[in-house]
């Protein structure tokens, strides 16, 4: 038996570095009984968490698909919770817990650990996790876990950031070894803004999740860039037509 920690389609660096975290934390502590806990993800990851994972030195986690889900597997929920945002094909009976900062939308069968924050990052509230259990994480992964903070609230300058992500974050910061946060800011920011290689198509589906609203499906798509009105002026019509398309 496996327990799979995994995170939402069109995987972000949150999503990314919140799986390797927790299933790190998990392996450290069999106490939480999740049986050789594994990080996964649902498909390629984009620009920005390939160019941090270089620089943390880890590997990009596998891609998991239904086929490779065995009947006594168990799964774990990261970043995300409704139905449409999960792997497709996934059994619902086979969630066993769920980590997540987002609005929750669920209906299982069986009751189950959740674990919801109102912060603006899943990677919070894994350090959370991690300090009530004492655990410290290695370099490498506060490094990350730092990033995908800064990632998530855009700096801390987002709506959803909350002072604890900010005392996180300099926490993480200490650990890594990490002097300078509004560097590591810029360098966030400039591998996520490069749209240069993706196509309209790429860009419509970059970081999105479909949530339900008044019995309708909308999906909510997000892409972040230094040069908005660059993007739509020089895009429009190709991206409207990918929108039409998706």
């Amino acid at each position: 038996m496996k327990t799979y920690v995994i995170g939402h389609l069109k995987p972000d660096t949150d999503s990314v570095v919140s799986v390797l975290a927790l299933a790190e934390f998990y392996r450290q502590n069999p106490s939480f009984n999740r049986q050789e806990a594994e990080a996964v993800i649902t498909g390629p990851i984009n620009k920005e968490t390939n160019f941090l994972l270089k620089k943390f030195d880890t590997d990009i986690p596998k891609i998991l698909t239904v086929d490779d889900i065995q009947a006594s597997d168990q799964i774990v929920l990261v970043d995300h919770n409704e139905a449409d945002q999960r792997l497709e094909g996934m059994r619902a009976e086979q969630i066993v817990e769920i980590v997540d900062h987002h609005k929750a939308n669920l209906s299982l069968s069986q009751p189950i650990f959740m674990n919801f924050k109102t912060w603006g990052a899943s990677a919070t509230i894994i350090y959370y996790l991690m300090k009530k259990h004492q655990f410290a994480p290695k370099k490498n992964l506060a490094g990350l876990m730092l990033s995908a903070i800064l990632s998530d609230t855009v700096g801390f300058k987002s709506s959803t950031c909350t002072k604890q992500d900010i005392k996180t974050a300099n926490e993480l910061a200490e650990i890594a070894g990490i002097s300078d946060i509004e560097a590591l800011t810029l360098e966030i920011f400039k591998a996520k803004s490069d749209l240069s290689q993706m196509t309209c198509e790429e860009m419509v589906k970059n970081d999105y999740k479909i949530f339900e609203f008044s019995g309708k499906r909308v999906m909510i798509d997000q892409l972040e860039t230094v040069e908005q009105q660059k993007l739509i002026d020089e895009n429009k019509d190709c991206l409207l037509k990918a929108m039409d398309k998706v």
